[in-house]
């Protein structure tokens, strides 16, 4: 009786194959950093008008109408293949005056958070683009809430 696992498989000429694969997607990797797309369990949990935004900006933001969450964001810039988070940013609350919009970078972040409030309902909750953001590729995402909703954003000069 033959035993075969995973790595038998790969006997003979096969592991030139696989390292030859390997190669070219490692070396296509790093020399396409593409524009970033949504994760598809994310499609629809929320969106962002406008999808492109200056730096000091505000933008609404849209839920599906049974959508719970708090008022607190993340932001984070596409940069060699990855998201890294940037700043937090608190929204009105979905009702403009109860709470402003404001925002800091994540080096920042000692000694801030949120207050904890439940907003539901499809919006629109406003938040601002941070006067410091960079152009380039953005996905902007509820930072507090059981069910994460995300958005990608474009930020131009």
């Amino acid at each position: 009786m033959e035993r075969r696992t995973g790595w038998s498989r790969l006997s003979g000429a096969q592991p030139a194959r696989w390292a030859l694969l390997a190669v070219a997607l490692v070396v296509s990797g790093c020399a396409d950093d593409s524009a970033p797309s949504l994760d598809p369990g994310l499609e629809g949990t929320m969106t962002v008008a406008p999808t492109s935004a200056t730096p000091g900006q505000e933008v609404s933001l849209r839920f599906p109408s049974d959508s719970e969450r708090g008022i607190a964001f993340s932001l984070a810039q596409w940069r060699e293949g990855q998201w890294d988070e940037k700043y937090y940013l608190t929204s009105d609350g979905g009702t403009s005056g109860d709470y402003t919009p404001t925002w800091w970078t994540v080096e920042d972040r000692a000694n801030r958070g949120w207050q904890q409030v439940l907003v539901s309902g499809p919006g629109p909750d406003r938040v601002l683009v941070p006067e410091t953001t960079s152009p380039g590729e953005y996905l902007l995402c509820t930072a507090n809430a059981v069910d994460e909703a995300c958005a990608l954003l474009r930020v131009t000069e």
